[in-house]
C-alpha cells in the first residue's frame, strides 16, 4: 500500500503521519524496528532499496517515509516505481511531496 502527501503544511502531514502510526503499530515499541523515514534528496539508492525490501521485526508492516519525494534522483524514483509494481503486503509506503510541477515527473 502507498500513501502521497503533498504540500507544505507539515503539521498537517506529520498529523496524518502520526494517525497512520497508530493504525498500523498498535504497540509503539515497534516504531524503531518497523519504521523509517528517510529524505529524498540525499538518499542512496542501496539504503532505499533495503528500506522497501526489509521484513518487519514487531508489526505485521513496516512503514517507510520518503520526505521530500520530488528530489529524488532518477535511479531512486525508477526503484520506488518497481517497489510499487509489486504491491508489498509487508511494507507501507508514503510518498511526502512539498511540490509538484508539471516539469517534474513523478512517482
Amino acid at each position: 500500500m502507498a500513501y502521497v502527501y503533498i504540500g507544505r503544511d507539515l503539521q498537517k502531514k506529520d498529523a496524518k503521519l502520526a494517525e497512520l502510526k497508530t493504525k498500523l503499530f498498535k504497540d509503539p515499541s515497534a516504531l524503531p524496528f518497523d519504521y523509517e523515514n528517510l529524505s529524498g534528496h540525499k538518499l542512496d539508492s542501496d539504503e532505499l532499496k533495503k528500506s522497501l525490501v526489509a521484513l518487519p521485526h514487531m508489526s505485521a508492516q513496516r512503514m517507510v517515509v520518503i520526505r521530500q519525494s520530488e528530489r529524488l534522483n532518477e535511479h531512486n524514483r525508477e526503484i520506488v516505481l518497481e517497489f510499487l509494481a509489486e504491491k508489498s503486503n509487508t511494507t507501507v509506503l508514503v510518498l511526502d511531496f512539498d511540490e509538484l510541477d508539471g516539469k517534474t515527473r513523478t512517482v
